[in-house]
């Protein structure tokens, strides 16, 4: 069970799903007192009673040399490593340079998250409007669908205008595949035009109105700054479908030296703590570490 203290930008990961507790919704109950005294009036989430929200209250923000932070009470239990034994300590007793015991690799998930259809327009008949297209769209959050927005996330937008279309930023060794994705998921053409950008670069354009309502609606993807995040039915879905979603993101702004540890660039901080959560989720380590660039 979680009794969240602090809400903000916090993420929790659970064995079925990774939880925004601000994003939850959540009922007054009264709870048994354990002490026999009167019952506890307690938010309890309405679609996972498992989540029990105490309210906003006075907490410790614990950075930790990996790069992530953690934001608790000062009488939370936590696994902290003294002499080579895990013990349990409260956050309020934990002194610089204390070592924490993370759990990693918690993913359950079996089955895939189930995709509800974007609204319809509906108009009246004879004021010459075409009628919605129609076209091919996931039932659920499968490995092809994850890669696809992964790489929409890194190298792709929704045009800021209103514009039903789709564009990304194409490379000559990712054109192929994500012609033949684009047009496996939602039969439609990624039409490629000559980037003003670069030489290396084309510009990757899906038309639809269709599939613009059903990455908005469906899925959560916004325009600009809102798009640099993870999607959230990515945070209930299994391993195969997370890790599909990370590898399309890095194959647009990540990078895999030969010698050393595979990392993303992002201007997001949002977008780099989703994602580490992610990666400790399926049972990888990653390290969020903000770049300092020096003046002038």
């Amino acid at each position: 069970d979680c009794s969240f203290c602090f809400v903000g930008d916090t993420l929790v990961a659970l064995a079925d799903r990774i939880v925004r507790p601000d994003k939850e919704h959540y009922e007054p109950i009264a709870l048994p007192c354990r002490g026999g005294g009167p019952p506890h009036i307690r938010s309890v989430g309405v679609d996972d009673r498992r989540l029990l929200f105490q309210g906003v209250r006075d907490c410790l923000r614990l950075k930790l040399s990996n790069g992530l932070s953690l934001t608790v009470t000062p009488d939370h239990p936590l696994y902290a490593v003294e002499d080579d034994r895990v013990v349990e300590r409260t956050a309020g007793k934990l002194r610089r340079g204390c070592w924490l015991a993370v759990e990693v690799g918690q993913n359950a998930v079996e089955s895939r998250v189930p995709l509800q259809a974007p609204s319809m327009d509906v108009y009246p008949p004879g004021i010459g409007r075409r009628r919605p297209e129609e076209i091919r769209l996931p039932k659920t959050m499968n490995a092809d669908l994850a890669w696809w927005l992964g790489f929409l996330v890194g190298d792709g937008c929704l045009p800021a205008d209103g514009r039903s279309s789709v564009c990304f930023a194409v490379t000559p060794g990712i054109a192929k595949r994500l012609t033949r994705l684009t047009q496996r998921l939602f039969g439609l053409r990624l039409s490629l035009y000559k980037s003003n950008a670069s030489q290396k670069i084309k510009d990757g354009r899906v038309q639809s109105r269709m599939l613009v309502r059903f990455l908005k609606e469906t899925l959560g993807i916004g325009v600009k700054k809102a798009k640099l995040r993870v999607p959230h039915a990515l945070w209930r879905s299994p391993t195969p479908v997370v890790r599909a979603f990370l590898v399309g993101l890095w194959a647009a702004d990540g990078y895999a030296p030969k010698n050393g540890e595979p990392y993303l660039v992002t201007v997001s901080r949002q977008l780099a703590n989703e994602c580490a959560a992610l990666i400790h989720w399926i049972g990888d380590a990653a390290l969020v570490r903000r770049v300092w660039k020096p003046e002038g």
